[in-house]
């Protein structure tokens, strides 16, 4: 079966999966149509290929929600009415029971605005950063003048503040450790002992050599925290973390 990329990309702007709608009712129901197409190919390429069929089903869906700020603005205006009617009849149960809806509406609302505005907030950042503005540099300015090395100190305690005096002390000291006698040495691993706060034992060695699991994948994913800027595909964090029971097994 063929699936249709996302060919609104080749005339739009790049594509972002905006977090908040995960919250939709239809976001899981349209992943699971998606992924349910069997892609012929390698496994890389199978999901990249259904991430790309999502991307005009998710434009289409955040076209739908509208302006989230106005949204919220709507909202307000209906639950301002609603109090103004409960005011005057309050005895009524349907204005109460409306009041009540009009609050349920804000808080969904306003709970939206709030995922949308934290997860631009990160990526407004980056487009400024992009953009060379003033603020970008001086974070840059001030970066690189905190790792700035003005001075260092050899073996025999004699200090060098010239640059070319600390490159210098720099590729001395490496050479001497790379490819000097002392690489040829077999070190003692007790002498690291009354420095080091844990030494790896053998078992504890081996469990580091042995391949991923489904299991260290997921933890990696959602240890990534959702309002972080998306992959080069446009997808965060949150879309694997809502989506993960339908594509969880294919992605690890």
């Amino acid at each position: 079966m063929v699936i249709y990329g996302d060919r609104q990309q080749q005339y739009g702007g790049m594509f972002r999966f905006d977090n908040y709608l995960a919250r939709s009712p239809e976001f899981i129901p349209s992943v699971r149509n998606i992924w349910q197409h069997n892609i012929v190919g390698t496994p890389m390429y199978a999901v990249a290929r259904k991430l790309k069929a999502l991307k005009p089903i998710f434009r289409e869906q955040r076209r739908n929600k509208g302006d989230l700020s106005h949204n919220v603005q709507m909202a307000k205006g209906f639950l301002e009415a609603a109090q103004v009617l409960v005011s005057l009849r309050r005895r009524d149960e349907l204005f109460i029971q409306l009041e009540h809806c009009c609050r349920l509406v804000l808080a969904k609302a306003t709970k939206l605005e709030q995922i949308m505005l934290q997860q631009r907030a990160k990526m407004q950042w980056m487009k400024g950063g992009d953009q060379c503005s003033r603020v970008f540099f001086q974070k840059i300015t001030q970066r690189r003048s905190s790792r700035r090395i003005f001075q260092i100190n050899d073996d025999q305690g004699s200090t060098h503040t010239g640059p070319e005096e600390v490159i210098n002390q720099f590729v001395t000291y490496s050479q001497n450790l790379l490819g000097g006698d002392r690489r040829r040495s077999i070190i003692d691993i007790r002498f690291f002992r009354p420095w080091a706060r844990h030494i790896l034992s053998n078992e504890e060695s081996t469990a580091l050599l042995l391949p991923f699991t489904p299991a260290d994948v997921k933890q990696a994913v959602f240890d990534i925290a959702e309002d972080k800027a998306p992959g080069p595909d446009g997808y965060s964090s949150g879309f694997f973390k809502a989506a993960w029971p339908i594509v969880g097994q294919e992605v690890t």
